[in-house]
């Protein structure tokens, strides 16, 4: 299926107790349309993770809304026809991959899985996707027939990646999915996904604290804090000429750094 707009509106989200509650999203808007590639950065507790949650109907808004084509996704997920169309079309990637795969099963049936019910595979079509999928990795082939706990976390992370991008979807939502990899696969990684997004007019959004990478695999920027948006634009803008002082802060820590932030 294709799609216009995912769309997050006014989003406020609380943690905690009345008493101690931390606002993990202040007012949030955020619009995801069909090709766009929208890095989101910012530090631990920006907010920027419980967003990302929110795109794919695992968290929901205390007030404002999140809409797919116009209609609410916990309208989506309401219905089980409508809730598979949806997971068709909207993927995640998450950051913790411990406990996304589970540990009784082999990864190759982990990453099968949702081609057999999202997409209607026989076995061996979706076998052979995962063959392509793992091989597009750089992945050996037997890895896909271990189990989580006998792979590294890097090569976990990959098989997370291959486990959304199988059913082909619309939007792909990462959350830090190259901050456990090692520089050189952190390149295929990023290669691949801005070469399927790119290839199929699909949407990115692309959550890190890493500045490298989130600029080199998006066209537009979103820079966050204490659950706010401060500061969004293009990413050549934001990077070149950041009006935020905080955004400002983050490219001058970087550069401190010799790039390695």
């Amino acid at each position: 299926m294709g799609f216009e707009h995912l769309t997050v509106t006014n989003a406020r989200r609380s943690f905690g107790t009345r008493r101690r509650a931390h606002l993990a999203l202040d007012g949030v808007d955020l619009d995801v349309t069909p090709g766009a590639r929208i890095g989101i950065v910012g530090e631990s507790g920006s907010g920027k993770s419980t967003l990302s949650r929110m795109l794919v109907g695992l968290d929901t808004p205390d007030t404002g809304d999140v809409s797919f084509d116009g209609r609410p996704v916990r309208s989506w997920l309401s219905d089980r026809r409508d809730l598979l169309e949806f997971r068709r079309a909207v993927q995640y990637i998450p950051q913790d991959t411990t406990s996304s795969f589970d540990p009784r099963r082999t990864l190759r049936d982990s990453v099968r899985m949702p081609a057999l019910t999202l997409l209607g595979l026989t076995t061996r079509e979706a076998d052979e996707r995962v063959d392509e999928m793992v091989a597009s990795l750089g992945l050996a082939p037997d890895m896909a027939d271990r189990r989580p706990g006998h792979v590294s976390g890097g090569q976990r992370q990959r098989f997370a990646i291959a486990r959304a991008l199988i059913v082909e979807p619309q939007v792909v939502v990462c959350d830090e999915v190259v901050s456990a990899l090692d520089v050189s696969v952190q390149g295929v990684i990023l290669n691949l996904l801005k070469e399927y997004v790119l290839g199929r007019q699909a949407a990115l959004v692309f959550v890190s604290h890493g500045l490298p990478a989130t600029a080199f695999i998006s066209s537009d920027m979103v820079v966050m804090r204490g659950g706010r948006i401060l500061e969004r634009g293009t990413t050549h803008r934001v990077v070149e000429h950041a009006e935020d002082p905080y955004t400002q802060g983050l490219l001058s820590a970087y550069a401190l750094a010799g790039g390695t932030a």
